[in-house]
């Protein structure tokens, strides 16, 4: 997974627009092959889109109103971002509890409902990444 992410960076950092944003919001996510992956993709999309949002609202050329958009978009990400990476831990304490104690009907559904909210919460936290990124096309030269 660490591929795709240094891409992004380095897209981001050498051309900042709106195309390569909106690729590492979706692209790391793709390649993943498992729910957890899924996760940690979605979680390392936030943080290469966050840092470029920090960069640009210290830029003073940007516009204010510009400014203000990425920080609402920010702010209501980030209680969602905090709820994915609570949520991966639930999944991986009940993947690892499957692992460790076996296959029971318990375990399996508890580990199916973790599943479920994980997934939810990675779809949740790419619509929060795809909002702070539009803000951010705002900044585009």
């Amino acid at each position: 997974m660490r591929r795709p992410k240094l891409f992004c960076a380095v897209v981001i950092s050498v051309t900042f627009g709106a195309g390569a944003l909106a690729s590492c919001v979706t692209q790391p996510a793709a390649t993943a092959q498992t729910v957890d992956q899924r996760a940690y993709a979605v979680y390392g999309t936030w943080t290469l889109v966050e840092e470029q949002a920090a960069k640009v609202i210290q830029d003073p050329a940007v516009p204010d109103a510009v400014k203000s958009a990425i920080r609402s978009a920010d702010a209501r990400a980030k209680p969602t971002l905090d709820t994915l990476v609570h949520v991966l831990q639930q999944y991986q304490s009940a993947a690892a509890t499957l692992h460790s104690a076996g296959s029971t009907p318990n375990n399996t559904e508890v580990l199916g409902v973790a599943t479920e909210n994980l997934s939810h919460w990675i779809t949740e936290a790419q619509s929060d990444i795809t909002d702070l990124t539009r803000a951010l096309k705002g900044a585009a030269p």
